[in-house]
């Protein structure tokens, strides 16, 4: 898994041959220590000072390009004692299960579907019943079951869409074959993308502040100051207060084997204790 513990940011101002000025800021990270991020971000910041100063183009990072800024909160053993899952907090605050090995699915509706959209209101007006968004994904998930019988999948139902997950075999994040099985089942592409560059699958465990009345944090992993930080732990204690009223998601649909592999027994539990599936409570 690709999720650094430290980080470190250089900010430098480099002129180009047009005269202009340039504010560059960079991020550099490591498993190690503070220092060597403190140096790879010093190293970052140097070479696009000297893109600017020769007028070369720049490179414009995109989603998934680099690893997550995110504070980890937790983690999950397996049975060898390595590193199952990593819990973090993402950069609106929610907290994430990203797991080494458990391929989770992550399945968007069209917004116009979440929310019933035009279509929705017609079949109202008109007194029909609106289609479930969910009807036409569940018959992909379950044909592709039937394709796939030696393999357990469990599905759940988001505020917003489906999480699937794989029960009863691991994957690696960074080979065709798991990634395969996203894009068959209907993954976001970003949620592709990230997966394959953080070396990770992700599924989120508390949930989006807006959908329970919270705002957004007020600073952003890592603090500038013990100040920011003391802010952001204000606003985490309301966020989880707040967040005790809402579960992320409900299960609702299991196809082929039940029994689950080893390595995931512990991880899926943590899963369905913190996104308080097994709770009457709204999606959020």
């Amino acid at each position: 898994m690709h999720i650094p513990r430290y980080w470190a940011r250089r900010v430098q101002s480099a002129q180009g041959p047009n005269g202009l000025a340039r504010r560059i800021a960079c991020w550099g990270w490591s498993d190690v220590s503070l220092s060597e991020a403190q140096t790879r971000a010093e190293d970052r910041v140097a070479a696009i000072a000297l893109k600017v100063r020769a007028g070369q183009e720049l490179d414009r990072y995109g989603y998934a390009d680099r690893p997550l800024r995110e504070e980890i909160v937790d983690a999950i053993r397996d049975r060898a004692g390595g590193e199952a899952a990593l819990i973090t907090r993402n950069q609106y605050g929610a907290q994430v299960l990203n797991a080494a090995r458990a391929l989770f699915i992550d399945i968007d509706f069209p917004e116009t579907s979440a929310g019933g959209g035009l279509v929705g209101a017609v079949q109202q007006l008109f007194g029909a019943k609106p289609q479930d968004p969910a009807a036409p994904h569940l018959e992909r998930l379950g044909a592709w079951a039937r394709r796939n019988p030696f393999l357990g999948l469990r599905v759940y139902r988001t505020a917003a869409g489906l999480r699937g997950v794989v029960t009863n075999e691991v994957f690696d994040p960074a080979r065709s074959d798991a990634l395969d099985i996203l894009r068959q089942l209907g993954s976001d592409p970003l949620y592709v993308r990230l997966c394959q560059a953080q070396g990770c699958f992700r599924a989120r465990l508390t949930p989006k502040p807006w959908r329970c009345a919270v705002s957004g944090p007020p600073a952003r992993f890592p603090w500038d100051d013990v100040g920011s930080e003391a802010r952001f732990r204000e606003w985490e204690r309301r966020y989880a207060h707040a967040s005790t009223k809402y579960a992320v998601c409900k299960p609702v649909a299991a196809f082929g084997p039940r029994e689950v592999h080893p390595d995931l027994i512990d991880l899926l539990a943590y899963h369905d204790r913190f996104t308080l599936a097994t709770q009457e409570r709204p999606l959020a």
